[in-house]
């Protein structure tokens, strides 16, 4: 008798838990699912004029500045013997018009005595810009827009008289 109440216990629990499962049996749905991508050009900056800061006397003491701005005039507190080489850099910059662009420069620090102290920006015709500090929003067409750049350089009186190089290093991302 106890084998046949296990039993009968057994059924009810089976056919009460079918019971149960077949009313709430969830059933699959399916959707169409898309994703989203945006295919941008690769961003491309190139030199296309070298920034000149012409011929300067080295400072008999301190530090004075060589300046040219983004349009090519010099100016300073040095003492030019030759500015007529004097010109900015210039630069294309070409991408994607679907994105804007984060522009900035940093100092290099290559040649000691010699220490760019602001990096003036002009992109596509705007006013200029500390490039140290960064330009961003700008829009970069595949077709590529113009970035003049001038600069303020420190010349310590501890330089030696010769032809020197600073550079400084400019950068172009997506924002």
């Amino acid at each position: 008798m106890n084998t046949k109440l296990t039993t009968l216990t057994k059924l009810a629990l089976v056919a009460a838990i079918a019971t149960t499962t077949s009313v709430g049996v969830a059933k699959a749905a399916t959707f169409s699912e898309s994703a989203t991508i945006s295919i941008v050009q690769a961003l491309s900056l190139s030199q296309t004029t070298q920034m000149n800061l012409g011929v300067v006397q080295r400072p008999s003491s301190g530090t004075q500045t060589a300046i040219v701005s983004t349009a090519g005039t010099p100016s300073g507190t040095i003492t030019y013997v030759d500015n007529a080489a004097v010109r900015a850099g210039a630069y294309s910059i070409a991408g994607s018009a679907l994105n804007t662009i984060s522009i900035s420069a940093v100092d290099d620090a290559n040649v000691a005595g010699l220490t760019f102290t602001a990096l003036s920006g002009s992109y596509n015709g705007g006013s200029a810009t500390n490039l140290l500090t960064g330009i961003t929003g700008g829009v970069a067409p595949g077709a590529g827009k113009t970035l003049n750049v001038g600069g303020t350089l420190q010349v310590a009186s501890t330089v030696v008289e010769g032809i020197y190089a600073p550079s400084f290093t400019l950068t172009v991302n997506y924002e």
